[in-house]
Protein backbone atom coordinates (compact mmCIF):
# COMPACT_ATOMS: atom_id res chain seq x y z
CA UNK A 1 0.00 0.00 0.00
CA UNK A 2 1.57 3.29 -1.21
CA UNK A 3 -0.17 6.86 0.60
CA UNK A 4 0.55 9.76 -1.26
CA UNK A 5 -1.03 13.19 -0.03
CA UNK A 6 -3.07 11.61 2.44
CA UNK A 7 -4.63 8.93 0.34
CA UNK A 8 -3.80 5.30 0.00
CA UNK A 9 -2.95 4.19 -3.52
CA UNK A 10 -3.43 0.45 -4.58
CA UNK A 11 -2.14 -1.31 -8.16
CA UNK A 12 -4.54 -0.85 -10.80
CA UNK A 13 -5.24 2.93 -9.39
CA UNK A 14 -4.87 5.67 -12.51
CA UNK A 15 -2.55 8.71 -12.56
CA UNK A 16 -3.95 10.58 -15.05
CA UNK A 17 -3.15 8.01 -18.01
CA UNK A 18 -1.16 6.03 -16.15
CA UNK A 19 -2.07 2.47 -14.71
CA UNK A 20 -0.37 2.05 -11.24
CA UNK A 21 1.68 -0.72 -10.67
CA UNK A 22 3.98 -1.26 -7.84
CA UNK A 23 6.66 1.35 -5.79
CA UNK A 24 10.18 0.76 -7.59
CA UNK A 25 13.01 3.34 -5.97
CA UNK A 26 12.70 6.40 -3.41
CA UNK A 27 15.32 8.61 -2.75
CA UNK A 28 15.53 12.00 -0.75
CA UNK A 29 13.56 14.28 -3.17
CA UNK A 30 11.23 11.61 -5.03
CA UNK A 31 9.66 8.47 -4.69
CA UNK A 32 9.19 6.20 -7.84
CA UNK A 33 7.03 4.16 -9.27
CA UNK A 34 6.58 1.87 -12.14
CA UNK A 35 3.01 2.39 -13.82
CA UNK A 36 1.58 1.49 -17.48
CA UNK A 37 0.22 3.82 -20.19
CA UNK A 38 -2.98 2.41 -22.18
CA UNK A 39 -0.25 0.83 -25.01
CA UNK A 40 0.94 -1.24 -21.81
CA UNK A 41 4.55 0.45 -22.21
CA UNK A 42 5.86 0.55 -18.70
CA UNK A 43 6.76 4.18 -17.24
CA UNK A 44 8.30 5.44 -14.42
CA UNK A 45 6.53 7.78 -12.25
CA UNK A 46 8.68 9.81 -10.22
CA UNK A 47 6.28 11.33 -7.30
CA UNK A 48 7.34 14.42 -5.11
CA UNK A 49 7.59 13.92 -1.66
CA UNK A 50 5.74 16.30 0.77
CA UNK A 51 8.59 17.12 2.77
CA UNK A 52 10.58 18.49 -0.40
CA UNK A 53 7.64 20.65 -1.79
CA UNK A 54 9.47 23.62 -1.20
CA UNK A 55 12.85 23.17 -3.29
CA UNK A 56 11.35 20.24 -5.02
CA UNK A 57 8.84 21.66 -7.07
CA UNK A 58 10.87 24.01 -9.30
CA UNK A 59 13.47 21.25 -9.52
CA UNK A 60 11.12 19.25 -10.97
CA UNK A 61 9.55 21.66 -13.37
CA UNK A 62 13.05 22.46 -14.35
CA UNK A 63 13.71 18.87 -15.06
CA UNK A 64 10.98 18.16 -17.08
CA UNK A 65 11.15 21.38 -19.09
CA UNK A 66 14.82 20.55 -19.75
CA UNK A 67 14.04 16.64 -20.84
CA UNK A 68 11.32 17.54 -22.97
CA UNK A 69 13.61 19.43 -24.91
CA UNK A 70 15.97 16.42 -25.60
CA UNK A 71 15.51 13.23 -28.11
CA UNK A 72 18.68 10.91 -27.21
CA UNK A 73 19.37 7.42 -26.66
CA UNK A 74 21.51 8.05 -23.90
CA UNK A 75 19.77 10.90 -21.99
CA UNK A 76 16.39 9.64 -20.03
CA UNK A 77 13.19 10.39 -22.12
CA UNK A 78 10.17 12.32 -20.05
CA UNK A 79 6.67 11.43 -21.15
CA UNK A 80 4.22 13.93 -19.53
CA UNK A 81 4.18 16.27 -16.14
CA UNK A 82 1.60 16.49 -13.85
CA UNK A 83 0.11 16.38 -10.35
CA UNK A 84 -1.23 13.32 -8.25
CA UNK A 85 -3.05 14.65 -4.97
CA UNK A 86 -1.18 18.38 -5.01
CA UNK A 87 1.96 16.08 -5.89
CA UNK A 88 3.89 16.91 -8.98
CA UNK A 89 5.11 13.93 -10.94
CA UNK A 90 7.56 13.48 -14.11
CA UNK A 91 6.52 10.64 -16.63
CA UNK A 92 9.70 8.94 -17.69
CA UNK A 93 10.79 5.74 -19.74
CA UNK A 94 11.64 2.95 -17.59
CA UNK A 95 14.97 1.57 -18.09
CA UNK A 96 15.28 -2.08 -16.45
CA UNK A 97 18.48 -2.89 -14.67
CA UNK A 98 21.56 -1.62 -12.60
CA UNK A 99 22.61 1.78 -12.08
CA UNK A 100 26.56 2.55 -13.03
CA UNK A 101 27.75 2.45 -9.53
CA UNK A 102 26.34 -1.53 -9.54
CA UNK A 103 28.07 -2.40 -12.52
CA UNK A 104 31.71 -0.86 -12.14
CA UNK A 105 31.20 -2.81 -8.58
CA UNK A 106 31.59 -5.78 -10.63
CA UNK A 107 34.13 -5.06 -13.03
CA UNK A 108 36.24 -6.82 -11.06
CA UNK A 109 35.10 -9.89 -12.06
CA UNK A 110 35.27 -9.21 -15.21
CA UNK A 111 38.75 -10.21 -17.24
CA UNK A 112 41.12 -7.08 -18.35
CA UNK A 113 39.81 -7.47 -22.34
CA UNK A 114 35.94 -7.51 -21.11
CA UNK A 115 36.62 -4.58 -18.64
CA UNK A 116 38.62 -2.36 -21.46
CA UNK A 117 35.77 -3.76 -23.84
CA UNK A 118 32.88 -2.44 -21.46
CA UNK A 119 34.84 0.81 -20.66
CA UNK A 120 35.08 1.63 -23.90
CA UNK A 121 31.53 1.34 -24.52
CA UNK A 122 29.95 3.05 -21.45
CA UNK A 123 32.65 6.37 -22.70
CA UNK A 124 30.81 6.60 -25.84
CA UNK A 125 27.63 6.38 -24.53
CA UNK A 126 28.33 9.23 -22.02
CA UNK A 127 30.10 11.23 -24.07
CA UNK A 128 27.38 10.82 -26.82
CA UNK A 129 24.93 11.43 -24.00
CA UNK A 130 26.89 14.56 -22.50
CA UNK A 131 27.24 15.78 -26.41
CA UNK A 132 23.57 15.86 -26.62
CA UNK A 133 22.84 17.77 -23.54
CA UNK A 134 25.71 20.24 -23.78
CA UNK A 135 24.10 21.46 -27.39
CA UNK A 136 21.06 22.38 -25.65
CA UNK A 137 23.26 25.10 -23.51
CA UNK A 138 22.86 23.43 -20.24
CA UNK A 139 25.14 21.90 -17.57
CA UNK A 140 24.39 18.25 -15.99
CA UNK A 141 26.04 19.69 -12.40
CA UNK A 142 25.29 16.04 -10.80
CA UNK A 143 27.02 12.94 -13.48
CA UNK A 144 27.68 10.22 -11.14
CA UNK A 145 27.58 6.27 -11.35
CA UNK A 146 24.47 6.27 -9.45
CA UNK A 147 22.60 9.08 -12.10
CA UNK A 148 23.12 6.35 -14.61
CA UNK A 149 21.05 3.85 -15.95
CA UNK A 150 21.94 0.69 -17.47
CA UNK A 151 19.34 -1.38 -19.59
CA UNK A 152 19.23 -5.14 -20.53
CA UNK A 153 21.18 -4.28 -23.58
CA UNK A 154 24.08 -2.00 -21.71
CA UNK A 155 23.15 1.21 -23.06
CA UNK A 156 23.87 3.58 -20.66
CA UNK A 157 20.90 6.49 -19.91
CA UNK A 158 21.87 9.77 -18.11
CA UNK A 159 19.18 10.68 -15.57
CA UNK A 160 18.36 13.12 -12.99
CA UNK A 161 18.25 16.77 -14.25
CA UNK A 162 17.06 18.00 -10.91
CA UNK A 163 20.21 20.73 -10.86
CA UNK A 164 20.77 20.82 -14.30
CA UNK A 165 21.75 24.67 -15.09
CA UNK A 166 21.16 26.39 -18.49
CA UNK A 167 24.23 28.35 -19.64
CA UNK A 168 24.26 32.17 -19.90
CA UNK A 169 21.58 32.03 -17.70
CA UNK A 170 21.37 34.43 -14.36
CA UNK A 171 19.27 31.85 -12.64
CA UNK A 172 20.79 30.44 -9.49
CA UNK A 173 24.47 32.21 -9.12
CA UNK A 174 25.31 31.18 -5.52
CA UNK A 175 28.39 30.09 -3.82
CA UNK A 176 26.44 27.32 -2.49
CA UNK A 177 27.30 23.90 -3.85
CA UNK A 178 24.67 22.04 -5.70
CA UNK A 179 25.84 18.45 -7.00
CA UNK A 180 27.92 16.07 -5.08
CA UNK A 181 31.41 16.21 -3.47
CA UNK A 182 33.27 13.87 -4.75
CA UNK A 183 32.14 14.19 -8.21
CA UNK A 184 32.46 17.90 -8.76
CA UNK A 185 34.98 20.06 -10.48
CA UNK A 186 37.42 22.90 -8.85
CA UNK A 187 35.06 25.36 -10.17
CA UNK A 188 31.96 23.56 -9.03
CA UNK A 189 32.70 22.96 -5.81
CA UNK A 190 34.71 26.73 -5.13
CA UNK A 191 31.27 28.10 -6.10
CA UNK A 192 32.41 29.65 -9.32
CA UNK A 193 30.62 29.84 -12.48
CA UNK A 194 30.74 26.99 -14.53
CA UNK A 195 30.41 25.51 -18.13
CA UNK A 196 29.83 22.38 -19.95
CA UNK A 197 33.73 21.24 -19.19
CA UNK A 198 32.37 20.49 -15.51
CA UNK A 199 30.79 17.97 -16.35
CA UNK A 200 33.73 16.53 -18.01
CA UNK A 201 35.78 16.54 -15.03
CA UNK A 202 32.95 14.68 -13.04
CA UNK A 203 33.12 12.18 -16.61
CA UNK A 204 36.91 12.04 -15.59
CA UNK A 205 36.07 11.01 -12.05
CA UNK A 206 33.55 8.24 -13.20
CA UNK A 207 36.35 6.80 -15.78
CA UNK A 208 39.02 6.62 -13.25
CA UNK A 209 36.80 4.70 -10.90
CA UNK A 210 35.48 2.14 -14.37
CA UNK A 211 39.24 1.82 -14.91
CA UNK A 212 40.72 1.00 -11.23
CA UNK A 213 37.77 0.35 -9.14
CA UNK A 214 38.83 3.61 -7.02
CA UNK A 215 37.85 7.39 -6.90
CA UNK A 216 40.90 9.89 -7.62
CA UNK A 217 40.23 11.18 -4.55
CA UNK A 218 38.53 10.31 -1.48
CA UNK A 219 38.02 12.77 1.85
CA UNK A 220 35.71 12.81 4.73
CA UNK A 221 34.07 16.25 4.02
CA UNK A 222 33.32 19.42 1.50
CA UNK A 223 36.48 20.99 2.33
CA UNK A 224 38.95 18.18 1.98
CA UNK A 225 36.97 17.51 -1.38
CA UNK A 226 37.57 20.43 -2.49
CA UNK A 227 41.17 20.77 -0.99
CA UNK A 228 41.60 17.76 -3.47
CA UNK A 229 39.84 18.61 -6.35
CA UNK A 230 41.85 21.89 -6.79
CA UNK A 231 45.51 21.20 -5.69
CA UNK A 232 45.98 17.27 -5.48
CA UNK A 233 47.09 15.70 -8.78
CA UNK A 234 45.47 12.68 -9.68
CA UNK A 235 47.75 9.34 -9.92
CA UNK A 236 47.88 8.29 -13.03
CA UNK A 237 45.45 4.70 -12.69
CA UNK A 238 48.35 2.33 -14.08
CA UNK A 239 49.86 2.96 -11.01
CA UNK A 240 46.80 0.45 -9.25
CA UNK A 241 46.27 -1.76 -12.48
CA UNK A 242 49.55 -1.47 -15.10
CA UNK A 243 47.62 -3.05 -17.37
CA UNK A 244 45.44 0.14 -18.21
CA UNK A 245 45.44 0.48 -22.19
CA UNK A 246 47.33 4.06 -22.49
CA UNK A 247 44.25 5.86 -24.48
CA UNK A 248 42.38 5.47 -21.58
CA UNK A 249 44.32 6.77 -18.96
CA UNK A 250 45.41 9.83 -21.52
CA UNK A 251 42.12 10.57 -21.85
CA UNK A 252 41.34 10.37 -18.16
CA UNK A 253 43.58 12.40 -16.75
CA UNK A 254 43.07 15.29 -19.19
CA UNK A 255 39.54 15.22 -18.48
CA UNK A 256 40.44 15.74 -14.85
CA UNK A 257 43.59 18.82 -15.79
CA UNK A 258 42.32 21.47 -12.87
CA UNK A 259 42.03 24.12 -15.56
CA UNK A 260 39.08 24.39 -17.44
CA UNK A 261 41.21 25.20 -20.73
CA UNK A 262 43.38 22.18 -20.29
CA UNK A 263 40.60 19.52 -20.19
CA UNK A 264 38.70 18.31 -23.10
CA UNK A 265 36.89 21.31 -24.50
CA UNK A 266 33.56 19.08 -25.74
CA UNK A 267 32.10 15.69 -25.57
CA UNK A 268 32.68 15.18 -29.20
CA UNK A 269 36.61 15.48 -28.94
CA UNK A 270 36.61 12.45 -26.36
CA UNK A 271 35.07 10.50 -29.22
CA UNK A 272 37.52 11.98 -31.41
CA UNK A 273 40.30 10.74 -29.44
CA UNK A 274 38.37 7.29 -29.32
CA UNK A 275 38.16 7.07 -32.67
CA UNK A 276 34.31 7.17 -33.12
CA UNK A 277 33.68 10.24 -35.11
CA UNK A 278 35.75 11.78 -37.62
CA UNK A 279 36.82 15.26 -39.35
CA UNK A 280 37.98 18.25 -37.44
CA UNK A 281 35.99 20.47 -39.89
CA UNK A 282 32.23 18.67 -38.34
CA UNK A 283 33.76 19.11 -35.04
CA UNK A 284 34.08 22.91 -34.86
CA UNK A 285 31.08 23.64 -36.81
CA UNK A 286 29.24 21.66 -33.89
CA UNK A 287 31.45 24.17 -31.32
CA UNK A 288 30.91 26.98 -33.24
CA UNK A 289 27.58 26.86 -34.10
CA UNK A 290 25.96 24.70 -31.56
CA UNK A 291 27.23 25.20 -28.34
CA UNK A 292 26.20 29.06 -27.03
CA UNK A 293 29.12 29.22 -24.88
CA UNK A 294 31.95 28.16 -26.93
CA UNK A 295 32.11 31.81 -29.33
CA UNK A 296 32.33 33.82 -25.76
CA UNK A 297 34.86 31.95 -24.31
CA UNK A 298 37.18 31.65 -27.57
CA UNK A 299 37.96 34.87 -27.83
CA UNK A 300 38.20 35.48 -24.66
CA UNK A 301 40.95 33.61 -24.31
CA UNK A 302 42.90 35.03 -27.94
CA UNK A 303 42.44 38.31 -26.53
CA UNK A 304 44.02 37.25 -23.22
CA UNK A 305 46.82 35.06 -25.02
CA UNK A 306 47.34 39.07 -27.39
CA UNK A 307 47.26 41.13 -24.40
CA UNK A 308 50.06 38.82 -22.69
CA UNK A 309 51.89 38.00 -25.56
CA UNK A 310 51.95 40.70 -27.14
CA UNK A 311 54.81 39.57 -29.98
CA UNK A 312 53.25 36.13 -29.98
CA UNK A 313 51.02 34.89 -32.88
CA UNK A 314 47.86 32.83 -32.79
CA UNK A 315 47.32 30.65 -36.28
CA UNK A 316 44.10 29.70 -36.92
CA UNK A 317 44.05 26.70 -39.71
CA UNK A 318 41.92 24.65 -41.24
CA UNK A 319 39.96 23.37 -44.41
CA UNK A 320 37.42 25.27 -46.26
CA UNK A 321 34.29 25.23 -44.25
CA UNK A 322 36.78 24.77 -41.02
CA UNK A 323 34.79 27.74 -39.16
CA UNK A 324 37.78 29.97 -39.38
CA UNK A 325 36.00 32.78 -40.53
CA UNK A 326 33.28 32.77 -37.04
CA UNK A 327 35.97 32.73 -34.99
CA UNK A 328 37.34 35.37 -36.70
CA UNK A 329 34.39 37.36 -36.29
CA UNK A 330 33.83 36.48 -33.08
CA UNK A 331 37.19 37.88 -31.93
CA UNK A 332 36.45 40.91 -33.57
CA UNK A 333 33.95 42.10 -31.83
CA UNK A 334 35.74 41.25 -28.45
CA UNK A 335 38.26 43.39 -29.59
CA UNK A 336 36.21 46.27 -30.39
CA UNK A 337 34.10 45.96 -27.53
CA UNK A 338 37.30 46.44 -25.82
CA UNK A 339 38.62 49.33 -27.89
CA UNK A 340 41.74 47.45 -28.76
CA UNK A 341 43.69 48.01 -32.45
CA UNK A 342 43.44 45.40 -34.87
CA UNK A 343 43.58 44.94 -38.31
CA UNK A 344 42.16 41.86 -40.51
CA UNK A 345 44.65 40.80 -43.38
CA UNK A 346 43.49 37.90 -45.86
CA UNK A 347 46.26 36.14 -47.82
CA UNK A 348 45.67 33.47 -50.35
CA UNK A 349 47.01 30.08 -49.70
CA UNK A 350 49.87 30.25 -52.66
CA UNK A 351 51.29 33.79 -51.24
CA UNK A 352 54.74 34.28 -50.46
CA UNK A 353 55.80 34.28 -47.19
CA UNK A 354 56.36 38.34 -46.51
CA UNK A 355 52.90 38.56 -47.94
CA UNK A 356 51.11 39.12 -44.99
CA UNK A 357 53.50 41.19 -43.29
CA UNK A 358 53.48 43.62 -46.79
CA UNK A 359 49.62 43.83 -46.45
CA UNK A 360 49.94 44.88 -42.20
CA UNK A 361 52.39 47.35 -43.28
CA UNK A 362 50.48 49.01 -46.09
CA UNK A 363 47.74 49.36 -43.48
CA UNK A 364 50.08 50.77 -40.73
CA UNK A 365 51.29 53.37 -44.16
CA UNK A 366 47.79 54.51 -44.48
CA UNK A 367 46.90 54.94 -41.31
CA UNK A 368 49.91 57.05 -40.28
CA UNK A 369 50.24 58.92 -43.66
CA UNK A 370 54.29 58.37 -43.26
CA UNK A 371 55.65 59.51 -46.55
CA UNK A 372 59.07 57.78 -46.13
CA UNK A 373 57.52 54.56 -45.01
CA UNK A 374 55.34 55.12 -48.35
CA UNK A 375 58.33 55.46 -50.33
CA UNK A 376 60.14 51.78 -48.70
CA UNK A 377 57.07 50.42 -49.46
CA UNK A 378 57.21 51.27 -53.05
CA UNK A 379 60.78 49.87 -53.37
CA UNK A 380 60.28 46.50 -51.92
CA UNK A 381 57.44 46.07 -54.47
CA UNK A 382 59.65 47.57 -56.94
CA UNK A 383 62.72 45.44 -56.30
CA UNK A 384 62.66 42.27 -58.08
CA UNK A 385 60.09 39.30 -56.34
CA UNK A 386 60.82 41.45 -52.95
CA UNK A 387 64.26 39.89 -52.41
CA UNK A 388 66.49 43.12 -52.01
CA UNK A 389 67.09 42.35 -47.93
CA UNK A 390 68.15 45.91 -47.27
CA UNK A 391 65.33 47.22 -48.48
CA UNK A 392 63.26 44.85 -46.69
CA UNK A 393 65.29 45.52 -43.26
CA UNK A 394 64.68 49.80 -43.50
CA UNK A 395 60.77 48.93 -44.41
CA UNK A 396 60.22 46.43 -41.40
CA UNK A 397 62.30 48.81 -39.01
CA UNK A 398 60.72 51.94 -39.97
CA UNK A 399 57.17 50.63 -39.70
CA UNK A 400 57.98 49.38 -36.24
CA UNK A 401 58.97 52.79 -35.28
CA UNK A 402 55.64 54.13 -37.01
CA UNK A 403 53.68 51.62 -35.28
CA UNK A 404 54.77 51.86 -32.30
CA UNK A 405 54.39 55.75 -32.45
CA UNK A 406 50.12 55.26 -33.69
CA UNK A 407 49.22 53.12 -30.53
CA UNK A 408 51.36 55.52 -28.26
Amino acid sequence: MLSIGGMEIQPGFYIDGYRYHSPIGHGGMAEVLLAYDPSNRPFAIKVLKANRFKAGRRRFSREFRTLSKMNHPNVIEVDSYGDIYGHPYIAMEYITGLDLHKEIRRFRELSLNDRWSRVREVLIDLSKGLEHIHSHGVVHRDLKPSNILIDSDGRCVITDFGIVKELNSDAEKSTVLVGTWAYASPEQITGQELDHRSDLYSLGIILYAMLCSRRPFAASNMAGYSKLHNEQPPRAPSDFIPEIPTIFEDICLKLLAKSPQERFQSAREILIALGEVQGQREVVENMVDRIPFFKKDLSVEFVRTIQQEPHAATVIQGEEGFGKSKILEGLEQRLKSLHLPYVRIRISKNATAFEGGRQLIQHIARESGDEHLHRLLQQSIQTSSGTDYNVLAQLTDRAQSVLHTLLE
